[in-house]
């Protein structure tokens, strides 16, 4: 078997890998992709059984592009500050203007400001 048998079957793979990696590229940017979870934060709502493999959760990064807002009770990813090739996926449980009690914050009530959330 030589190159020229196999050339036209090279010349196919580079064709759909230059098509498709940039449709792959803009997809998981601007529409969604898939992400595992891991860890027990989450539970019972992902991830209810740790010592299995873990769920996956679809990302939805469309929301995001159009800004919908961040709700109370929404679940967002995250870069990890410690980790910032990690990312995380924490449930909102205030929005801005909200007050928490904290339990092991420096204080004990914390006001949410402006464009942030907890």
């Amino acid at each position: 078997m030589g190159f020229q048998t196999v050339r036209p079957y090279l010349s196919r793979f580079a064709l759909g890998f230059a098509l498709g990696l940039p449709v792959a590229v803009t997809f998981v940017e601007n529409v969604g992709s898939l992400k595992g979870v891991h860890g027990i934060s989450m539970q019972p709502t992902l991830n209810p059984k740790p010592h299995f493999k873990g769920d996956v959760v679809l990302v939805n990064s469309w929301a995001v592009r159009r800004f919908e807002g961040i709700s109370r009770g929404d679940i967002v990813t995250l870069i990890d500050p410690s980790d910032p090739d990690a990312v995380l996926i924490k449930r909102v449980i205030a929005v801005e203007g909200d007050h928490v009690k904290t339990i092991s914050y420096k204080k004990k009530i914390v006001r949410i400001p402006a464009g942030h959330c907890w």
